[in-house]
């Protein structure tokens, strides 16, 4: 019946427009909880059967038909790698590239509806090939690794000395060091540190992340190791799965607790330090966690040019509200009361955004770019800047409540896992241009990070010049538990966002 023989031949467009959502599901499946998976499979299909009918208006020919459904899911489909094509050429402005994307799919539909060829062979091809791609992701998504770690019970192998002090590491996401804000944007944040000094901070002038993105940074920094050592031997779809099980289970904690320590986690909304499954105690956990698939499907579609004013532009993940950060903020601090000597680590998506703050520490409806470039680069960067101001002052109060109420002096290390840099074209997908269309400022400000140890009874002298994060917590736990950890040569490397990386070393 023409119905069952419309319906097998719809199936096609239908998968195409499927698979990048599976793809996109496969290569995030163990970054966090997945939300918006249904509603971009059911936008999927909408989309793939729209083409469908679309088609039907050019032509009744099945084999025409199918290559003109399948430009018109490939446009829709691969529109936001198209705008990232264009960047910096005469296509870049969407008032340009969207009607010009526009006109190469007319033209490739008008030709198939119109060309007197045989087009039997390329529509079984293009079946064919929908059919090939999509095992890819279904069998990564069936085979998907997990690193899930149970949580060990009975770590300490001995009881906890109360002299020992409690160790603090407070991650500043995305905080360039006084350095970078001062050279390239002006801003004198002299003020904090003094105050930070006043208190018995050292601040580490020159400071360097040895990596540019959060989850290459976090997981080297917390196990003294580079991150080539946690992947060696390792297929490349395991890679962020191991990375996320490092993290989880990371030498520093384990140490730790031998040791006595209560391991305190204070989690964020981003899919690497949203959970823990080996932490005594979490501490304001947030109420949305993971990547929104939804939203990251869109940013890839021309719906990616509708309105989404304020927060209702898609994110990468859930954005926690002003409110919340406060609350966590004095969540950590109450930490200082009690006795036992505690690890604590917590991942503070500030100033990172979305914009949630002014300078004053008003609150502000949540603003997170589209992009760091072009017609948002001056709003980003006053965003930016009043956020910086902001946690100057929320942190400074934090680290006063954690000093007056320790009974021991404490070790906090404040540390931006790396700085701003201006690098990005979409956040919502982190694409970012190779390093080699970058300006030398942009480089040098993304790994250089903001760094202030509060490190009593001398603890600085372990301090010196040159040193980068993989480095920071085999000094402390040398300094102040013995710890015997040799020390890593200092190498800084340049990487892109999703693997395969491409690790190139700066020094």
């Amino acid at each position: 019946m023409r119905w069952r023989r419309e319906l097998r031949l719809g199936v096609f467009p239908v998968l195409a427009a499927v698979y990048p959502v599976l793809s996109l599901a496969a290569g995030n499946a163990d970054a966090g909880g997945l939300s918006g998976l249904g509603r971009a499979l059911l936008g999927a299909i909408a989309v793939g059967a729209a083409a469908w009918g679309l088609a039907a208006l050019l032509t009744r020919d099945p084999d025409r038909r199918t290559l003109a459904a399948f430009a018109a899911v490939v446009w829709f489909s691969g529109y936001g790698a198209w705008e990232r094509a264009a960047w910096g050429t005469w296509l870049q402005p969407r008032a340009v590239a969207l009607p010009a994307s526009l006109l190469l799919l007319g033209a490739a539909a008008a030709w198939v509806a119109r060309t007197r060829r045989d087009l039997s062979t390329p529509a079984r091809i293009a079946r064919m090939t929908v059919a090939l791609v999509l095992a890819f992701p279904l069998f990564t998504l069936g085979m998907q690794p997990r690193h899930a770690v149970a949580k060990p019970a009975g770590t300490a192998v001995r009881p906890a000395d109360d002299s020992l002090p409690s160790i603090y590491l407070i991650i500043l996401d995305k905080y360039s060091g006084t350095r970078s804000l001062a050279a390239y944007h002006g801003y004198d944040n002299a003020p904090f540190e003094g105050r930070l000094r006043e208190m018995g901070f050292t601040v580490q002038r020159g400071a360097r992340t040895n990596y540019p993105h959060t989850w290459l940074a976090l997981p080297s920094l917390l196990n003294w190791e580079y991150v080539s050592e946690v992947l060696r031997g390792r297929p490349e779809r395991e890679w962020l799965p191991a990375l996320r099980a490092s993290l989880d289970d990371n030498r520093t904690a384990r140490f730790l607790r031998r040791r006595g320590y209560e391991y305190v986690f204070v989690p964020s909304s981003f899919p690497f330090t949203d959970a823990s499954s080996v932490a005594d105690r979490v501490v304001g956990a947030p109420r949305r966690r993971g990547m929104d698939l939804w939203a990251a499907w869109v940013a890839e579609t021309p719906l990616r040019i509708l309105p989404h004013p304020g927060a209702a532009r898609p994110t990468p993940f859930p954005a926690e509200s002003a409110r919340e950060m406060e609350k966590k903020l004095q969540a950590i601090a109450a930490l200082a009361d009690g006795r036992r000597p505690r690890f604590v680590f917590a991942h503070l998506l500030l100033p990172h955004e979305p914009y949630v703050f002014r300078a004053d520490c008003t609150h502000r409806r949540p603003y997170w770019p589209a992009s760091e470039h072009g017609a948002e680069r001056d709003s980003v960067e006053a965003a930016y800047l009043a956020q910086v101001s902001c946690v100057n002052r929320l942190v400074e109060r934090m680290v006063a409540d954690i000093l007056r109420r320790s009974a021991v002096p404490p070790v906090i290390l404040l540390q931006a896992d790396h700085g701003h840099g201006f690098i990005t074209l979409e956040t919502m997908t982190g694409s970012q241009p190779p390093r080699a269309r970058l300006r030398p400022e942009q480089v040098a400000e993304r790994m250089d990070a903001f760094a202030a140890y509060h490190l009593p009874g001398g603890g600085d002298s372990v301090l010196y010049e040159g040193m980068t994060a993989v480095n920071l917590m085999p000094a402390v736990l040398n300094r102040y538990l013995d710890a015997g950890i040799p020390l890593r040569e200092d190498r800084v490397y340049w990487a892109t966002l999703h693997p395969p990386f491409a690790l190139e070393q700066l020094r």
